[in-house]
């Protein structure tokens, strides 16, 4: 997996983001990679991605933690937003992988 995080051209900073977010919760909570159940988790899914693990969605995950997620419009079938959010999936579980 790690292999194609690096090959895919990241031109929207998914790898990054990620990565901050990763170093962020680090400090928050130490053990939350040991919480994520990757098989499950879904970045375009407000109760299966990262916050919606931790803190049963991903607005209860940005009020606890202090900011406020975007308001994005309703599900709509997008190829290339759904290969962005597969992208960002993939850039989470190589975080967890790199502290497991």
């Amino acid at each position: 997996m790690t292999d194609l995080i690096e090959k895919v051209e990241d031109e929207y900073g998914l790898v990054e983001s990620a990565k901050r977010g990763a170093e962020v919760l680090d400090r928050i909570d130490p053990e939350w990679y040991e919480k994520i159940n990757t098989g499950r988790l879904d970045m375009s899914l407000y109760s299966s991605c990262i916050l919606g693990q931790l803190y049963g969605n991903d607005f209860n995950g940005g009020a606890i933690l202090g900011f406020a997620l975007p308001t994005y419009p309703g599900p709509t079938f997008d190829p290339e937003r759904e290969a962005l959010w597969n992208q960002l999936t993939d850039a989470w579980i190589n975080e967890i992988e790199s502290r497991r």
